[in-house]
């Protein structure tokens, strides 16, 4: 038994220089794999900000567009020959809208009349072209500062003599 054990130890025990060097990572091997794990998790880092970024802009254009729809339909439940759907100039005016979690906005509503005529020549059709943009206010982050345009379109029979 004894020269079983003496055997063993001779095979694992190392010899020579090269074999003492071959036990390790050397402070080289070391440091440069730190260096490259370093630079993965710094890239991980930059997409966390990014996602941040672009979260809390997310949460902006989502009020804007709940704005810019509330308006449009708004305007889309007058009626037709209603005042408030009169043709507005080529710069009307913009409203100012402040929503408590989303911050503060510019409205502006254009609406545009026009008349088409149907197949028939005895009716024409008046159009009215309504057009939401709503602009965010204030300094945003990223692509939130964008503005958001909603347009639809709202249209009339208009009969003629041969229609009454």
């Amino acid at each position: 038994m004894s020269i079983q054990n003496s055997r063993m130890k001779e095979e694992i025990r190392p010899r020579g220089d090269k074999a003492r060097r071959q036990l390790g990572f050397t402070l080289i091997e070391t440091s440069l794999a730190m260096l490259i794990l370093l630079v993965g998790a710094l890239g991980v880092a930059s997409l966390f900000v990014y996602a941040a970024k672009n979260n809390a802009g997310g949460v902006t254009r989502t009020v804007a567009l709940t704005v810019a729809q509330q308006r449009l339909e708004l305007l889309r439940n007058l009626p037709f020959d209603s005042a408030t759907l009169a043709a507005t100039p080529a710069n009307p005016a913009p409203l100012t809208v402040t929503r408590g979690g989303g911050g503060t906005f510019q409205v502006t509503t254009t609406i545009v009349d026009s008349a088409g005529s149907l197949p028939s020549p005895a009716a024409t059709v008046k159009r009215k072209t309504i057009t939401v943009r709503v602009q965010p206010l204030g300094r945003r982050i990223g692509y939130s500062n964008a503005p958001v345009t909603l347009q639809t379109t709202r249209a009339a029979l208009s009969t003629g003599p041969y229609l009454q």
